[in-house]
């Protein structure tokens, strides 16, 4: 009896069918023709041939194919089949099991190779490729030879192509060698590139040169010179017709195209130009490339490529859209979209004539996404510029809410706009730029493709060249310190450079305190408003701290577009990626105000980044810093001409100046004429005039301006000042700062003491002080040579320029040192110690000498001072002079009246203005009215 199935199991049966169907078919095996430079033949440490990777071969010539998944999973098992080869033919597969497997055509006609792969997921459906076996026929037409399209020669049927290639160096490479016109080392071997389906493996009997060459019987010239290719010509006419890099050399061979389209190859893959344009130590493009990120070759990256030509992706993201852009044709047959890699044929056209530099496909001039700006310089760069570019217009594109997502910005690699220094978000300011975009003769190429370093150094095509890149990780990607940096083409300007690190900013734009390269403080600027930003990784977060909408209120939908703006001006720095290599003038200005909008909300003016007292002077004075403001350019439509310097009044006793309604009025006093005047401002206080600087374009401006007060010892005294900067009609203000100013500098030492004893007291008399901040002078005492008054408490401390010391004891020896204070607190440094005698009754007869009399100093020879003891038995007026060995007078000791008394002076061999003398012979000379003495002293060193 039959078993009949219930509704429910049959849904059930179907879905499963259904679910299995779809699932067993998620695998999808994908089939590469791979192509094999000689290079890379000798880095797997093979001997079999190179090959094109096309899928159009000949007959003999080995074919290499590669299978995996097209979703990149792994493969656990691969099954090829040679399903389908011309009958006769006995062809093979070399492997049926392995991720590659090889075969060689061994007749003329079509071969169909298929796959079927195994991953964790199930077994894929059967994946299969078309191989076309043909022979070689040459391009035809060349040179005068006969054209034959009969036979698959090009040049009749696709005269234009044919014509533009005979401009190029491919079409005369054989011919100009063997005439003796390439290189003077130009030898047989290098033919095989030279010539058309040259493969010397035996199985490749296929019409290519080597085969006619051997047919004919032809030897390569014993000598190059002229002559040898137009005997060819005339002579083999056959061979001649496989000279040079033709057609078939980049399609495959022709025999079995004659119209039909899938008898020949076409392709962007860069195998077809590494099988002659790689192999070391001379040919070493594709090995760069290799290494370039144009080289990448992921499923991801192939998914872009295959989106439909209308997403907008393709025109870059697809070797083949981006040729249709840049490089139209009508009508245009070629591919929409699809191959994700910018390899060699992506930017340089084979058949194109020698009308553009190295074959490039275009050199048109760039429109950025604002649709304004066209950038009309930067020559080869400009290749590089048709992609490189924000997608979209910056001011349209942030004042859109919907478009504020996770993918928010300008798109990845905007460095064309970055390098014009347009399209990002000025703030209606505009922003000048570095002088890349012009001193660069061909921007991108100049830099990015500069020579790599020398085979074995490090680095070596790593960066530079077809790498395109500025930095290598040295094969230490950890590691920074031994990275390489491709800092050749910079060192033309900026000097013998190792480092981008070693190009040092102008100033501390990320205000840290330290003014570092210029990459590390667009860095620090990046940091600086990333914290400002609220988060933005996330969808949801997006929408709660981004987006607008017409519920909310003017003010906040005023702060969230404040937001947006300084989001996109993060990306388009971050983006560019160059952290100012590119523009840093523009990278810094963006920055700069971006944090500005969130921050004092005045995107015009700069910032005062000191405030700090000028070292080593009287005080009353302060140096302010600050950076230069937006429209301080001679881009800016409405350029800052000039800034004034504003300190802020705090003492209401001295409130009283010209009389102004508005800060605004204030502002426009601010001309030269007015600095040192006084204003007070309804409503904003008090402020005077310090200073005046024409603006200059400079990107940090300083300059000394007065305080009313120094701070000392006894208390603080801020300052607070403000820059305003003048435009026609418009006026930018700093955010306020402070600082306060100190007299640094310490009053000069009590010069040229005199000890006396008179009677039973010290007499000490000193020179006036000469500081206009003089406060007091103070002495101290010891009874031990050689004392440090320093943290002493003094003897005395007094105004006058003399002083007796009573409280003193016969037979004992005091030794005194002077110095100066000023208002500031600052202390001089200490007088030469002098000593004084006190002599008790017996060693003199009274306190009063009998006689003038002077001895000779003590030390002598001295250094660094000495004592000089005279005596006077009456008061007199005295001169003590010293003089040098040639009779000039250098010091003047004493120059006064003194009291009958026991004098002692110390002199500190120095002159009159302070300076150290010289070692020497100096004379010291006392002269009174009834007295005259003089003797010699040395001063050593």
């Amino acid at each position: 009896m039959k078993r009949l199935l219930g509704l429910n199991s049959i849904i059930s049966v179907v879905v499963m069918l259904v679910f299995a169907a779809s699932s067993a078919w998620t695998q999808t095996a994908s089939i590469k023709i791979e192509g094999y430079s000689p290079q890379e033949i000798h880095d797997l440490g093979w001997t079999s041939p190179r090959s094109t990777g096309l899928s159009v071969v000949g007959v003999g010539q080995v074919v290499y194919l590669v299978g995996s998944d097209s979703a990149g999973a792994a493969v656990t098992s691969y099954a090829w089949t040679l399903t389908a080869r011309p009958t006769g033919s006995t062809a093979a597969l070399d492997s049926s099991n392995k991720k590659q497997t090889t075969f060689k055509p061994d007749m003329v006609g079509k071969f169909t190779v298929q796959l079927v792969i195994t991953t964790a997921s199930g077994t894929s459906a059967p994946r299969a490729v078309t191989i076309t076996s043909a022979k070689f026929v040459g391009v035809g037409g060349m040179d005068g030879l006969p054209s034959n399209p009969a036979e698959g020669q090009c040049s009749l049927c696709h005269f234009a192509n044919f014509n533009a290639w005979t401009k190029t160096g491919h079409s005369t490479i054989f011919k100009n060698a063997i005439d003796g016109l390439a290189s003077d080392h130009y030898a047989e071997p290098c033919i095989e590139c030279h010539t058309v389906g040259f493969d010397s493996s035996p199985t490749a009997v296929n019409d290519g040169f080597d085969d006619v060459a051997r047919e004919t019987g032809w030897t390569f010239p014993a000598v190059l010179q002229p002559g040898n290719y137009a005997n060819l010509l005339a002579t083999n006419p056959k061979l001649a017709a496989r000279a040079n890099v033709q057609c078939e050399s980049c399609h495959g061979p022709g025999s079995e195209h004659k119209g039909v389209k899938n008898g020949i190859a076409m392709t962007l893959d860069e195998a077809s130009c590494g099988v002659c344009h790689e192999e070391e130590p001379y040919h070493r493009i594709s090995s760069q490339w290799k290494n370039s990120v144009h080289g990448i070759l992921t499923p991801e990256f192939e998914s872009v490529a295959n989106r439909p030509a209308s997403s907008g992706c393709a025109k870059c993201h697809s070797g083949w859209g981006f040729i249709r852009r840049i490089d139209p044709k009508t009508p245009d047959s070629r591919p929409t979209n699809g191959f994700s890699q910018i390899s060699c044929a992506v930017c340089h056209d084979p058949h194109r004539s020698e009308q553009l530099p190295n074959m490039v496909r275009s050199l048109d001039n760039v429109q950025l996404g604002d649709t304004l700006t066209v950038v009309n310089y930067g020559g080869m760069g400009k290749v590089c510029m048709q992609c490189h570019i924000s997608r979209r217009d910056a001011a349209d594109y942030v004042a859109n809410p919907s478009n504020l997502s996770t993918h928010f910005g300008p798109h990845y690699s905007n460095q064309a706009d970055m390098v014009d220094g347009s399209n990002a978000v000025e703030y209606g300011v505009p922003i000048g730029s570095s002088g890349h975009k012009y001193a660069v003769v061909d921007a991108c190429v100049t830099c990015h493709m500069s020579a790599t370093p020398a085979a074995g150094q490090p680095g070596h095509d790593k960066i530079g060249g077809h790498t395109w890149s500025m930095r290598d990780d040295n094969g230490t990607p950890d590691n920074p310190n031994d990275d390489i940096e491709n800092v050749t083409a910079c060192q033309t300007c900026h000097g013998p450079i190792k480092s981008f690190n070693d190009i040092m900013a102008k100033a501390d734009y990320d205000e840290d305190g330290t003014i570092e390269s210029t990459r590390h403080e667009i860095e620090g600027l990046l940091h600086h408003l990333d914290e400002l930003l609220p988060p933005r990784a996330t969808t949801a977060q997006v929408n709660a701290n981004y987006k607008w909408d017409a519920t909310m209120t003017p003010q906040e939908i005023a702060r969230r577009q404040t937001l947006a703006k300084a989001w996109y001006n993060f990306l388009f720095v971050e983006e560019d990626r160059s952290f100012g290599a590119h523009n840093a003038g523009y990278s810094i200005a963006l920055l700069r105000r971006s944090i500005a909008t969130l921050t004092t909300g005045d995107i015009g003016a700069g910032t005062i980044s000191m405030i700090k007292d000028v070292p080593e002077d009287q005080g009353k004075q302060v140096r302010v810093m600050w950076s230069k403001f937006a429209a301080d350019s001679p881009a800016a439509t409405n350029a800052v001409t000039s800034y004034s310097i504003w300190r802020r009044v705090d003492d209401a006793a001295n409130s009283t100046g010209i009389q102004l309604g508005s800060k605004a009025d204030l502002i426009a006093a601010g001309v030269q004429g007015n600095v040192g005047k006084r204003y007070v401002v309804n409503q904003a206080g008090t402020w005077d005039f310090v200073g005046w600087l024409p603006a200059s374009g400079y990107e940090v401006y300083s300059t000394v301006v007065p305080t009313v007060y120094d701070s000392t010892a006894d208390g603080m005294h801020w300052s607070v000042f403000f820059i305003s900067g003048q435009s026609r009609g418009v006026v930018y203000e700093t955010a306020p700062d402070s600082g306060y100013s100190v007299d640094n500098l310490a009053p000069f030492a009590p010069s040229n003491v005199v000890g006396s004893q008179v009677a039973n007291t010290v007499a000490l008399q000193w020179d006036e002080s000469v500081d206009a901040d003089f406060k007091y002078f103070a002495i101290y005492r010891s009874t031990t040579a050689g004392f440090d008054p320093a943290g002493l408490t003094p003897l005395a401390t007094l105004i006058d320029n003399n002083y007796v010391d009573t409280d003193i004891v016969r037979g004992t020896t005091y030794y005194y040192r002077l110095s100066a204070y000023d208002f500031a607190g600052n202390q001089s440094q200490f007088s030469a110690e002098l000593p004084v005698a006190v002599t008790t009754v017996g060693e003199r007869s009274s306190g009063v000498p009998t006689e003038f009399a002077m001895q000779q100093n003590y030390p002598n020879p001295f250094n660094p001072e000495t004592t000089i003891n005279y005596q006077l038995p009456s008061p007199d007026h005295v001169r003590l002079v010293i003089f040098s060995a040639l009779g000039q007078e250098v010091r003047r000791l004493i120059d006064r009246s003194q009291p009958a008394a026991y004098h002692t002076v110390v002199w500190d061999g120095r002159d009159e203005a302070g300076n150290q003398l010289p070692s020497g012979i100096y004379f010291y000379r006392l002269e009174t009215s009834k007295f005259t003495a003089m003797k010699k002293m040395v001063l050593t060193k």
